[in-house]
């Protein structure tokens, strides 16, 4: 079980509000770096920051979603993994984002302690 400090975190919402709760959530789990962005677009240089441990992203964007901004950074070569969140999730969704390779999927509203315990099961799977 992950007990140090969180490695560095890519944080992706289009909405600043809950943007700035996951910042919140992430700093009070020890995290003492995260990265923010409102969009995709401008999230991919820092997807590619080699210090970045791990991604948490919204799955639906005005004009694109989650999955697809990952299925990209995957492209690159790029394996952070990533926590996909969503306040609309459907079964769609949830089945695209669990086929992709060390993601997890959870619905808005959740827990901390589900939050914390999404992250910590992605940080210690074995790569």
């Amino acid at each position: 079980m992950t007990t140090a400090a969180l490695p560095p975190i890519l944080l992706i919402d289009d909405d600043p509000l809950v943007l700035e709760t996951l910042k919140d959530l992430c700093e009070s789990m020890d995290c003492q770096r995260q990265v923010h962005h409102l969009d995709t677009a401008s999230a991919f240089d820092a997807a590619a920051d080699p210090e970045i441990g791990l991604i948490v992203c919204d799955y639906r964007f005005p004009y694109t979603s989650g999955v697809t901004f990952i299925e990209q950074v995957r492209r690159r070569g790029i394996e952070t993994p990533v926590l996909f969140i969503s306040g609309a999730p459907d079964s769609d969704a949830v089945m695209k984002a669990s086929l992709l390779p060390r993601t997890a999927f959870l619905s808005k509203p959740f827990t901390i302690q589900r939050f914390r315990d999404a992250i910590t099961s992605l940080l210690d799977a074995p790569v």
